[in-house]
């Protein structure tokens, strides 16, 4: 059976869900204003256990990327989005392409 898409009035993601595990799959329109993206441990009661290969691929005015600390699967460092053994940069905010620069956690 495929999986069922799943979104809140009052949350900007999309998820589909296994189990009592969540795949963020990406965001709704009305996110795209949005500076600062929160990923949490928990939607709904499921737990966050992945985010989808373009979950956030038109999110161009993201400053920073903000992981909760009990999410087992993610972390951010100075707004950047990695696997939560920091060895894995997952994503950084797009206007830092050409403006920022930052150390990574194992350099």
């Amino acid at each position: 059976m495929p999986a069922c898409i799943h979104s809140r009035e009052d949350s900007y993601f999309e998820y589909i869900t296994e189990g009592n595990t969540a795949v963020i799959t990406g965001l709704k329109p009305d996110a795209k204003g949005l500076k600062v993206l929160e990923i949490p441990s928990v939607i709904d009661g499921f737990n966050v256990v992945g985010l989808g290969e373009e979950a956030f691929s038109y999110m161009d005015g993201v400053e920073a990327f903000e992981v909760d600390p009990q999410n087992a699967y993610y972390a951010s460092e100075d707004g950047v989005l990695f696997s939560k053994d920091k060895k894995v940069l997952l994503d950084y905010p797009h206007f830092c392409a050409s403006t920022c620069c930052f150390r990574s956690p194992w350099c």
